[in-house]
């Protein structure tokens, strides 16, 4: 059973959960729970509540569609009612991670796709309209393998990508990082790892513009993985990166931000606890140093696959329970401010050990009830299952942030040769850094790199590279960065 991440290297993620003490408080009441699929193996990855009180879900099905596997895109009302379902993928292998809903009122799913792409899978991006009819689809990746785990939407209509590559960077695998417009047509791309394999399963947006990203190092840390929080600036040039974790295979599936500006990390330890596998929670504080870590479990493998920080500083998850009687069952954790257990709930559909409930992806609803997704059923067909439990308390819900608007950068004359001026304007004195790159990302000149004064500026370029050499026809991308915005655009080089 698989929670989360398919992958085919050390990261991969075999994992199954169980709790640790009696709860010290009220558990939530389950509300109902609902399965949909067929008769093969159909899985839910990820959810959030739509604009109207409905879900939309994304993962996995087997039952329908064109391949192996496709893209499974579920959209129902408040009760949990079916109101469509899509499908999405070739003759190949395509299962979704991530959904967001924009706002535009459609939906943007990433995951991965071996139909299509450039290897052995690409990361893989459906962007549908509100009825879940297709817009545009696209690949990204190179000749081996690379998925996708999280989508984050940007004030200009963009999007962050976010997954692992085995096509670039540095190791075994990296983290990827690639960000899109509104079209999908690639800006700039980033890796991040060291000689080994590291991933990210999870990414939030911060309030400045930029990223955190929680995922597993083999190349840092202190054992045969480690959890690795990883924070970038609105560029996604790194700030700073954690390793946290013992001597043994310790992996981050989900990770959240928490009301004083530090991060909530959950997953599974070899490490720490009691089992071969405990599920763990780690907060930090916004440098990404240990405030405290708990292991939760018994003597079977233990994980979380999905965390939401609370207000009094503790947290809420998902993940999957194992009972010595009856096997696996959806679990849901309350923790305190220290990490320790507040109450525990779970949920299973029979009394046999054949009988899998797994939860998966959790959202807060408007009224605070939780609600999971992940599978139900009797092995080996599976469907995907949604549960809502009753209302929680002191919920931070991260909604889209407030971003300030993109800056207005162009270009003129637009196309040019030999020469152009770049043209933007500040309202306040700032550090500007105005940058051209190509049409994979990669920055080719740096044109200026100083503080400048409010009001209007121009910076000529003349087609050619930091060391002078002239450039071939082609597309270019400007980036305008000041100490709080950013401002893209397009121009063109005919020669």
């Amino acid at each position: 059973m698989i929670l989360r991440s398919a992958r085919r290297t050390g990261c991969s993620l075999f994992l199954i959960a169980i709790t640790t003490s009696a709860a010290m408080a009220s558990a939530p009441d389950t509300l109902w729970t609902r399965a949909y699929g067929g008769t093969a193996w159909d899985d839910g990855n990820d959810l959030r509540q739509t604009s109207d009180g409905g879900f939309i879900v994304a993962g996995m099905t087997q039952s329908f569609g064109q391949g192996s596997y496709d893209v499974y895109l579920l959209r129902t009302d408040a009760r949990g009612d079916t109101l469509w379902t899509r499908t999405f993928g070739g003759p190949g292998l395509e299962d979704a991670r991530g959904v967001i809903e924009t706002r535009d009122g459609g939906f943007a799913i990433i995951g991965r796709s071996a139909s299509s792409g450039a290897g052995g899978s690409d990361l893989y991006v459906v962007r549908t309209n509100a009825n879940g009819e297709e817009v545009w689809s696209k690949t990204y990746g190179g000749s081996d393998e690379d998925d996708g785990q999280a989508i984050l939407e940007l004030p200009d209509g963009g999007f962050w990508l976010v997954g692992q590559t085995a096509s670039e960077g540095n190791g075994d695998d990296d983290v990827y990082l690639v960000r899109v417009d509104s079209s999908g047509e690639t800006l700039t791309t980033r890796t991040y790892g060291g000689p080994q394999s590291e991933d990210a399963q999870d990414a939030r947006l911060l309030a400045d513009g930029g990223l955190v990203l929680g995922g597993s190092t083999y190349s840092y840390g202190s054992g045969g993985g480690d959890f690795y929080l990883l924070r970038t600036d609105a560029a996604g040039d790194t700030l700073w990166t954690r390793a946290i974790g013992g001597s043994a295979r310790d992996l981050c599936i989900a990770l959240d931000v928490t009301p004083d500006g530090g991060f909530i990390l959950a997953g599974q330890t070899q490490s720490y606890g009691n089992g071969n596998d405990d599920a763990w929670l780690v907060r930090t504080d916004s440098d990404g140093g240990v405030l405290w870590s708990r292991a939760y479990g018994e003597s079977q493998s233990d994980a979380l696959s999905s965390v939401h920080s609370t207000a009094d500083g503790g947290a809420v998850a998902t993940g999957v329970f194992t009972s010595q009687d009856d096997g696996l069952e959806t679990w849901l954790l309350r923790t305190d401010a220290a990490g320790d257990t507040s109450w525990t709930t779970t949920v299973h559909s029979g009394p046999t050990w054949d009988i899998w409930d797994i939860g998966r992806g959790m959202t807060i609803a408007g009224n605070g009830d939780y609600v999971v997704t992940g599978l139900t059923g009797l092995y080996p067909g599976f469907n995907l299952s949604l549960i809502r439990f009753g209302a929680a308390t002191g919920i931070v819900v991260h909604e889209p942030l407030a971003w300030p608007a993109p800056l207005e950068v162009t270009g003129a004359p637009n196309p040019f040769n030999p020469a152009t001026s770049i043209q933007f304007s500040l309202e306040e004195p700032s550090r500007v850094l105005l940058s051209i790159h190509g049409a994979a990302g990669h920055r080719i000149r740096t044109l200026l790199r100083e503080k400048r004064s409010g009001g209007d500026h121009a910076v000529q370029w003349d087609g050619t590279d930091d060391y002078g050499r002239e450039l071939a026809s082609g597309v270019y991308l400007v980036r305008l960065k000041t100490d709080n915005r950013v401002g893209t655009t397009r121009i063109i080089l005919v020669k």
